[in-house]
């Protein structure tokens, strides 16, 4: 949106008019060539004629720097870091808790509707230290300060747990799934809160002299992950 841009950029337009009266605001697209439509920062949407219009300007505005909040962050690129606590049931059915520190790069083509990549380090425990690759969907669910959110991310976890001799671990297929809440905020940051289910497939093969015969141990880490993120 139009006025989700100029806010983040810290500019306003100003309509003086020719009763005396001043309009700060945003000027919203899509309307009458004779009229002038500007929401001000307070929600409020005023209509004006033209002719009645002195003179129209866009001009700095300093206080939306540190005060206030907005609705959404602006359609563009953006990051986020996101640190996350993983935990569930082993292979030998023992609760296990493990971090993660993931980072992604991406774009906003509209509030409920992001695209990013990204990548970090996942570690669930023992041989399953993991180097992810994932496309990210992500959105939020409403146009407000603080707002729900769905996110998905899809990709393949590189096992890259530390190896013996003739041991090998190789990874596999990562998927996430979860919902949330988004904090933005008027310096284009944003504070982001999340829960879901994550399953990693991965796998480690033994083949030591000491061995009667090679074997392999397949592993799927089903988690249920908390993450905090921050953003830009």
């Amino acid at each position: 949106m139009a006025s989700l841009s100029a806010f983040s950029q810290i500019s306003q337009n100003v309509l003086y008019l020719k009763n005396g009266g001043v309009l700060r605001g945003v000027v919203l697209k899509g309307q009458d060539s004779s009229q002038v439509k500007i929401e001000t920062i307070g929600g409020n949407v005023f209509v004006v004629d033209r002719e009645d219009i002195e003179k129209e300007t866009v001009e700095p505005a300093p206080s939306l720097r540190s005060k206030g909040i907005i609705t959404s962050q602006p359609d563009g690129i953006y990051h986020e870091t996101s640190f996350g606590l993983p935990f569930g049931l082993n292979q030998y059915g023992w609760f296990t808790t493990g971090v993660t520190l993931n980072y992604v790069l991406g774009y906003q083509y509209k509030r409920n509707l992001k695209f990013g990549i990204g990548s970090g380090i996942d570690h669930y425990g023992s041989r399953g230290t993991m180097l992810p690759l994932f496309l990210r969907i992500t959105g939020d669910l409403a146009s407000s300060a603080v707002t729900p959110t769905y996110i998905a991310d899809l990709g393949y976890g590189s096992n890259i747990s530390m190896s013996f001799v003739d041991e090998e671990h190789k990874g596999g297929l990562l998927l996430f799934l979860g919902a949330g809440f988004k904090i933005n905020t008027r310096r284009a940051i944003f504070y982001h809160c999340s829960a879901g289910y994550k399953t990693q497939f991965s796998s480690s093969h033994f083949s030591q002299s000491w061995l009667e015969e090679p074997y392999s141990e397949y592993r799927q880490y089903n988690r249920a992950e908390f993450r905090f993120s921050v953003g830009f």
